[in-house]
């Protein structure tokens, strides 16, 4: 899996740092304040709802060392016996996790109970499946993630931060092309520092590295973003739905250098990205069009420290 790299080089703007809260996860922003209409009036409404992929990028990242987790402890004990129950202690003896395989083939299932995991304090019940290949000899290409259960969550708490997540997360390598899924609810939370909620629904990035050179990009679907706290200023926030209308092109850096993407929201309200060859974003809204700069555009929705 190359969730690492790749999470790495889509970040459409400069990099991004989320840090998860020291709240319970429930102030700030709604996820309903995420699902409203994200505004498109302006250009930097615009450029804004844009910068959305920031976070969702960051989200691939956490869910992909969630998900590291179990195919490692699947893959050794598959080596022990094709069907197993394995309940055992957390580090220090701190926590526990059950261990299921015995549900469906190529699927695992992990209840985590206070379980403490390189410093983080993990509760709720994560699915792991293999759509594609196998866990035993190492092979599956196409893995689904599910955090929580009848309408649960998985938690995680580390140094007084919160991150909530719940939904599905699937990612697929095939010859070169990767394709990661999110249909997610998240919610993070680092005191008044931020606050953020964040949905997906059918969002799809799609990363083509088989030409052998710096890959190219396509992203679809909607997601939603609301964001309070220090640390980060995203306007109004809101739902927005993106379709690639010509692929997206990245430097060696990961930053987009040409392509274009459709914006919509559920009032009606349509915009063009095209990504040029400095870095900065032509934006048509409304008849008309405009240019933000490169370090406008990496400073909107920015989330540091």
């Amino acid at each position: 899996m190359r969730i690492g790299v790749k999470t790495g080089i889509v970040i459409l703007a400069s990099g991004l740092m989320v840090g998860c809260g020291s709240s319970d996860g429930e102030s700030g922003p709604s996820l309903n304040d995420a699902r409203a209409p994200a505004p498109l009036d302006s250009a930097t409404d615009v450029a804004v709802a844009a910068s959305y992929i920031n976070v969702m990028s960051v989200i691939n990242g956490a869910v992909g060392e969630l998900g590291e987790f179990n195919p490692l402890i699947a893959r050794k004990v598959y080596t022990m016996s094709s069907k197993l129950r394995v309940e055992d202690n957390c580090d220090a003896d701190s926590g526990r996790f059950v261990y299921d395989d015995t549900t469906a083939e190529e699927t695992v299932r992990i209840e985590f109970y206070g379980c403490r995991l390189d410093g983080a304090v993990l509760d709720g019940i994560l699915t792991l499946q293999c759509l594609s290949g196998s866990f035993e000899d190492e092979s599956c290409s196409n893995e689904r993630v599910s955090f929580g259960d009848n309408g649960g969550e998985v938690r995680v708490v580390e140094g007084g931060e919160v991150f909530r997540i719940g939904g599905a997360w699937e990612f697929s390598d095939v010859e070169g092309f990767e394709t990661i899924s999110q249909t997610l609810e998240a919610r993070v939370a680092r005191g008044e520092d931020l606050q953020l909620a964040y949905v997906a629904d059918r969002f799809e990035m799609d990363v083509d590295y088989s030409t052998g050179t710096d890959p190219v990009i396509f992203v679809n679907g909607k997601v939603g973003l609301a964001a309070s706290g220090t640390t980060i200023d995203c306007g109004l926030g809101g739902t927005v739905t993106y379709n690639t209308l010509t692929q997206i092109a990245l430097n060696e850096s990961g930053e987009p250098v040409s392509g274009r993407i459709r914006l919509n929201n559920a009032d009606s309200q349509v915009a063009i990205i095209e990504f040029q060859s400095n870095g900065d974003l032509s934006v048509t809204v409304d008849g008309g069009t405009s240019t933000i700069t490169r370090a406008k555009y990496a400073s909107l929705c920015a989330i540091n420290g």
